[in-house]
């Protein structure tokens, strides 16, 4: 009965001792107050430093006569594929456009 009593007593003791710890800070919460107003949306914010200066852009027209490009994918330097709005694949290979589709996608 003594080695019970004592255990408990001990057992009390570095619980409490556990719980006067200083070093944990409490953790401050708040819960989320719901509104009538629409939900915010996330957006994106380019940083820009005040010192930038202005980039001297060149502009090189690589292909004509497509089709509202849609996506371009770099094969390699000098062979790109593009897709067009209409669902045509197509193949540009040193500079030039290949007239027929690779592959045209009919359910667009």
């Amino acid at each position: 009965m003594k080695t019970t009593s004592l255990s408990l007593l001990m057992s009390g003791m570095f619980l409490l001792a556990a719980c006067q710890n200083r070093m944990v800070t409490p953790v401050e919460t708040t819960t989320p107050q719901m509104t009538d107003t629409l939900p915010m949306l996330a957006t994106a914010t380019a940083v820009v430093p005040e010192t930038a200066e202005p980039v001297a852009w060149e502009i090189e027209v690589v292909a004509e006569n497509l089709y509202v490009p849609w996506s371009i994918v770099f094969i390699s330097t000098d062979h790109l594929l593009v897709s067009e709005r209409s669902g045509a694949i197509r193949e540009i290979i040193d500079g030039n456009l290949i007239a027929e589709p690779i592959y045209q996608f009919n359910d667009i």
